[in-house]
């Protein structure tokens, strides 16, 4: 199931980029997967570096709420990797339990054929 992590701190997911909302659908099929419960627990609110792609809906953190082994947090980790192009960019932070996607394009998607 698909959480976001609420109270006055709640997560913000004002501008989400159409690819993080890809990115949302691949992590929640492979947290799924896995039995593993989890919520989105960084969107644009909080605090990010100053040119952070939070701000921009082009990141987001998912935090796992319950303590699995490492093999499976890891396992997940590479599928969502696989499963997600070139383009985005997946670290896990595993003693947080933390994932942190986000999209930047490595590729300038100009005018095709010229």
């Amino acid at each position: 199931m698909l959480r976001l992590k609420g109270g006055p701190y709640g997560v913000r997911l004002h501008g989400l980029s159409t690819p993080m909302l890809i990115a949302v659908i691949v992590v929640k099929e492979w947290m799924d997967f896995y039995g593993l419960r989890y919520e989105i627990s960084g969107g644009s609110e909080g605090e990010h570096m100053v040119a952070s792609l939070h701000f921009t809906g082009n990141a987001l953190d998912w935090s796992v709420r319950d303590r699995q082994p490492s093999q499976t947090i890891e396992d997940m980790f590479l599928r969502v990797q696989e499963n997600l192009a070139d383009d985005f960019d997946v670290t896990l932070n595993y003693p947080k339990m933390r994932l942190h996607g986000e999209f930047q394009p490595k590729t300038s998607y100009g005018r095709l054929g010229s």
